[in-house]
């Protein structure tokens, strides 16, 4: 469609066809315009949020990246018992047959057991190795109690 010129009015020259003076269309630019506005965002994050909402949850057992229960004293040690268990079964099936991806799953556990030590006041070049002796050195404490004394884990 050819641009026409409409009559003037107020001094301005207006067009029809949705065209400026110079010829050019400004269709396309209220397009864009429309895809950054409310609507045109929702528009894009509405189908994508029903697409998450249809995807069943999974449970507990089968997300290891979970949160560690850190809500009181008995579930943390609960959890760092679990943990370390964990990381006992991780290395004794590393020493039985020595593979790099089974050092590398103990690895993991070690540093997921170790995120329920407080770290922060140590420099950063030391905290990984302090917290991963830690869990070593209390879960073998623990191990040494009677099993009555853990009753509550």
């Amino acid at each position: 469609m050819k641009p026409v010129a409409h009559a003037r009015q107020g001094g301005k020259l207006e067009m029809r066809g949705g065209a400026s003076p110079t010829g050019a269309s400004c269709r396309g630019v209220r397009r864009r315009r429309h895809l950054f506005s409310f609507r045109g965002v929702a528009s894009l994050l509405l189908p994508l949020l029903a697409a998450m909402c249809l995807v069943a949850p999974a449970t507990a057992a089968d997300r290891p990246l979970a949160p560690l229960d850190v809500t009181s004293p008995g579930a943390t040690l609960r959890s760092f018992l679990d943990e370390a268990r964990g990381v006992e079964a991780a290395f004794v099936a590393y020493r039985a047959a020595p593979d790099h991806e089974k050092l590398r799953a103990f690895d993991r556990r070690v540093a997921r057991t170790a995120g329920l030590f407080d770290t922060g006041v140590l420099p950063h070049a030391v905290r990984e190795e302090v917290a991963a002796a830690a869990v070593g050195f209390l879960y073998d404490i623990l191990l040494r109690l009677p099993p009555e004394d853990l009753s509550l884990a």
